[in-house]
């Protein structure tokens, strides 16, 4: 009898072949954290569609998060690809599952000047500088981190974002595109700039020690 768990240490990094570095890590979070203490157990060939109903449920009743479900299901879901590819499986149970529910994330709502000055001032003095910064350009985290002074023209207030900073399947730190997989340009405001200053053009501009600790941690809820 192979169940679950059983062939996913068989197979599971055959995901890894469709899907960028950072996916697959999201994949096994979510087989570790989520499928398999719910599935584990369970015998491959007798896994029923009602079966991912149900960890699905039981997931949401635990207050996880819609989008970290549909993380899980999509895992599942390519690992059961990979046994129905082999023959062991006819039928996909968790193939489009989650496709058919509507996600709405919540409206984002910027801080106002007030609320930002707050949060500036309960903000460690070394964090402050990134903070502002995130908070003027709205740079994604990892873009932020990837920035390099050579970035930056027209006395560092103006910024070119092409790169971006997060973490591959073994949670170590990786450089590669943005998001978008575009190069896009950014101003900056002169009040800011202004503390931005560095010799070396290749040399980080932010504390990436600092940024290790929040990508992985971002990344690892």
């Amino acid at each position: 009898m192979t169940t679950i768990e059983d062939y996913y240490k068989e197979q599971g990094e055959l995901i890894a072949l469709d899907i960028s570095a950072k996916t697959f890590y999201n994949y096994q979070l979510a087989f570790r954290k989520r499928i398999l203490p719910a599935l584990g157990d369970t015998e491959l060939t007798k896994l029923r569609r009602s079966d991912v109903k149900r960890m699905v449920k039981n997931l949401k009743a635990r207050g996880v998060s819609d989008s970290t479900i549909t993380d899980a299901v999509a895992a599942l879901s390519s690992l059961l690809e990979i046994a129905r590819d082999d023959g062991l499986i006819e039928e996909n149970a968790a193939r489009g599952l989650r496709r058919r529910q509507s996600y709405r994330p919540p409206a984002n709502r910027g801080l106002t000047a007030d609320e930002l000055k707050m949060f500036i001032g309960r903000t460690p003095v070394p964090y402050r500088l990134p903070v502002l910064f995130l908070a003027a350009t709205g740079l994604r985290f990892g873009e932020m981190a990837a920035l390099r002074f050579g970035d930056f023209t027209n006395n560092y207030t103006v910024a070119t974002i092409g790169r971006s900073v997060s973490t591959d399947h073994t949670g170590r730190l990786q450089e590669g595109d943005t998001k978008t997989h575009k190069i896009r340009v950014v101003s900056v405001p002169s009040t800011i700039a202004q503390h931005i200053r560095g010799g070396n053009r290749q040399k980080m501009c932010f504390m990436i020690e600092f940024f290790v600790g929040v990508i992985r941690e971002s990344q690892g809820s």
